[in-house]
């Protein structure tokens, strides 16, 4: 793009009402994984009008990589609120000038 604007790839959930219900009431423990302060914690980005929960893919990212996020993003769901009935068809790639929550 010439006009500056960095798009980034990310692969994660949208945060619905259930799922933003789900993880208020959770009581797992693991919170940390969801604070977005290391590369193995999940992060909260805002596409357009949008709240997304998941990871950012770096550049020129392998197939691999990207099957280990979607692992890695559903391992993290299921420890933190294992009620929340995730589907695989939920986890999506999204693009755009995403801004991080953290």
């Amino acid at each position: 793009m010439s006009d500056g604007t960095k798009v980034v790839l990310f692969v994660g959930i949208k945060v619905t009402n259930a799922l933003e219900r789900h993880l208020d009431e959770s009581e797992s423990g693991h919170g940390h994984l969801l604070e977005g302060k290391n590369q193995q914690s999940l992060q909260r980005a805002t596409l357009g009008d949008e709240e997304l929960l998941g990871r950012p893919v770096e550049q020129g990212a392998t197939v691999e990589s990207l099957d280990d996020i979607v692992r890695n993003l559903k391992s993290i769901l299921v420890k933190h609120i294992p009620r929340y009935p995730l589907k695989n068809s939920d986890i999506r790639i999204y693009a755009g000038a995403i801004s991080a929550r953290y």
